[in-house]
């Protein structure tokens, strides 16, 4: 099967990388930039559900495609419940299949560019700024960062001025817009 589906996307003009079993792509340690998985539920060592909880676990959110030709309900709520991006019964409609890994890579490189931009934006704050701006995009007042921080409110709001100035954005819901469907970590920036 899993020669058959490089066949099949990369007769759709996609690059494809296979692996012979999930913990051979999880103990992949190249750099690779991957635009959508397609595992089998069925595969030898752990299984298309574990490999997709695990790369959740580790904490990826690229989409993943989960194909069967044994499924059951209850498999296929698995999958959603661990974040599946599409699942497919065997045998499959070849041109389904494309059409939706296509659509999901498209969504993914999206999300992968705006990600890409933000980080530029939110790369000159210092670690202070970035703990008021996440205070802030959250609905705290600058009384209560202060307190929370252990800094003054005057310095709050110095902060505050230079979040603005070098994410160049006026406002809190700007700032709430500019970060919108980001989870906001210091480490992830």
């Amino acid at each position: 099967m899993r020669f058959l589906l490089r066949s099949l996307f990369e007769s759709a003009g996609l690059l494809v990388r296979c692996y012979d079993s999930a913990e051979a792509l999880l103990a992949d340690n190249e750099e690779i930039r991957f635009g959508c998985i397609v595992a089998d539920l069925r595969l030898n060592g752990i299984s298309g559900i574990q490999l997709l909880g695990e790369l959740r676990r580790r904490g990826g959110g690229i989409p993943i495609v989960i194909i069967s030709g044994r499924a059951s309900v209850s498999d296929a709520v698995a999958a959603f419940r661990e974040n599946a991006a599409a699942f497919f019964e065997k045998p499959f409609d070849n041109n389904e299949l494309v059409a939706s890994v296509k659509q999901l890579i498209g969504e993914w490189a999206a999300k992968q560019e705006k990600r890409e931009a933000l980080a530029a934006i939110l790369t000159p704050l210092s670690v202070r700024e970035r703990e008021v701006l996440e205070a802030l995009v959250t609905g705290k007042k600058t009384a209560q960062i202060a307190h929370e921080l252990g800094i003054s409110a005057s310095t709050v709001e110095k902060h505050r001025i230079r979040v603005f100035e070098k994410t160049g954005v006026d406002s809190v819901i700007g700032l709430v817009h500019l970060l919108s469907g980001y989870q906001f970590s210091h480490e992830a920036v």
